[in-house]
């Protein structure tokens, strides 16, 4: 039951943001805007998955300012377009499918008739770099211990070379683990 209400929600989010997508009347759009905020709101989305938000919507302004820098009056219709279609598909993206979860939306990826391939790659993929974040974090606390303190000098830069090239050695070893462990699941 639960996976088909996510199902739903999955094929309702493909539906709206091909609809805003193909839209190109600005009152529709804000019509649209609307409805997707009210979506946050009935659906009870917490406001640290709305921090994103913030860092999309900077780029998002930077496109929109130099297009109206360009020309402003030729522009307006098409960067009031654009920041409303893409917030819009934002907002029910965080309404609809981020609280699923990535191994909930895997599965309903499978149950639409994506290939099983690809939404394993999608679940081990998000393990792996989640992992690969804890390494980071522990190497920089690590760092951090040590009493390194990053400037703008060639130590630094030695440093973050040192630190990229032991992430990459532990995320090669961790790969080959991980692969053993799916070879003898049999995969």
């Amino acid at each position: 039951m639960d996976l088909k209400r996510e199902k739903a929600k999955f094929l309702v989010f493909l539906i709206t943001t091909t609809a805003v997508y193909l839209t190109d009347n600005l009152n529709l759009l804000f019509l649209e805007f609307s409805l997707s905020l009210l979506a946050l709101i009935v659906f009870k989305i917490p406001l640290r998955f709305l921090k994103l938000a913030l860092y999309g919507n900077l780029f998002l302004l930077f496109i929109v300012l130099s297009l109206l820098l360009l020309d402003f009056e030729k522009n307006l219709t098409t960067a009031t377009a654009i920041f409303l279609k893409a917030n819009t598909i934002f907002a029910l993206s965080n309404a609809l499918i981020i609280p699923m979860g990535v191994v909930k939306f895997a599965r309903v990826l499978n149950e639409i008739g994506v290939s099983r391939k690809l939404t394993l790659l999608l679940v081990l993929s998000y393990r792996y770099i989640h992992s690969l974040r804890e390494e980071y974090g522990k190497m920089k606390k690590a760092l951090a211990c040590r009493g390194f303190q990053p400037k703008t000098e060639l130590r630094t830069y030695r440093v973050y070379g040192y630190l990229l090239g032991m992430l990459t050695v532990k995320t090669y070893l961790k790969a080959r683990e991980i692969y053993k462990a799916i070879l003898c699941r049999g995969f």
